[in-house]
């Protein structure tokens, strides 16, 4: 009779397994959704819908562009119509600000790159402290487009200048807030074990954005 109870549970393990993967090709998949209950769900019992989000080297491969892109965007940006005396220096640091608040926006709350989302979203909160810190209210905010197109913004929102006075002070703490983002992102993926290339890769990613601090 024990062994009869066991053979039942086994198959119906096997079998909620099977549902719930679809079988040996599921690890292929990027996002899977489902309910569970959190453990402060309430009196209620409400279940809250959970969606995580699988490693998977397109998953990383797209944050990855999104932070290269960062340096390309903030590093490259233009204002149109052009201006003889915009200084681009000067809203570089905002423009990070806003392209990891961007970042992190797109990333799901739960799953494998959660703690990329974190860090990213601590990353746009300090440097937005750096530019209230340090902004020049004399001076206009701004739109960012692409080159000769004025309707392709690269980011939405005006981007706040930095006093020139003050660029230097800020950018060396802007620098300093991206250097501890990626150790923080290099550090986050050390366990489990199975994050580590996926967030190392990040993490290097958000290592290039200094380029945009250094740049003249």
């Amino acid at each position: 009779m024990l062994a009869l109870r066991f053979r039942v549970l086994f198959v119906g393990l096997m079998m909620s397994f099977v549902s719930l993967f679809g079988g040996s090709g599921a690890q292929a998949q990027t996002t899977t959704t489902f309910d569970t209950c959190h453990p402060h769900c309430g009196d209620d019992m409400s279940i809250p819908k959970v969606t995580l989000a699988p490693l998977s080297k397109a998953s990383t491969s797209t944050i990855v562009t999104a932070l290269n892109d960062t340096t390309r965007g903030c590093n490259d940006m233009l204002v149109f119509p052009p201006k003889k005396e915009f200084g681009k220096e000067l809203y570089q640091i905002d423009c990070l600000r806003l392209h990891y608040k961007k970042i992190a926006d797109s990333i799901p709350e739960n799953g494998d790159y959660k703690g990329v989302k974190a860090a990213l979203e601590d990353a746009s909160r300090k440097l937005d402290r750096i530019v209230r810190q340090n902004q020049d209210l004399t001076q206009p905010v701004v739109q960012i487009h692409e080159r000769g197109k004025p309707d392709a913004t690269i980011v939405d929102g005006g981007l706040r200048p930095i006093k020139k006075e003050r660029l230097a002070v800020a950018r060396a703490a802007a620098q300093k807030v991206i250097e501890d983002t990626a150790l923080i992102i290099l550090r986050s993926g050390e366990i489990p074990t199975r994050r580590n290339v996926h967030y190392t890769s990040i993490s290097v990613a958000v290592s290039t954005n200094l380029v945009v601090l250094r740049s003249a």
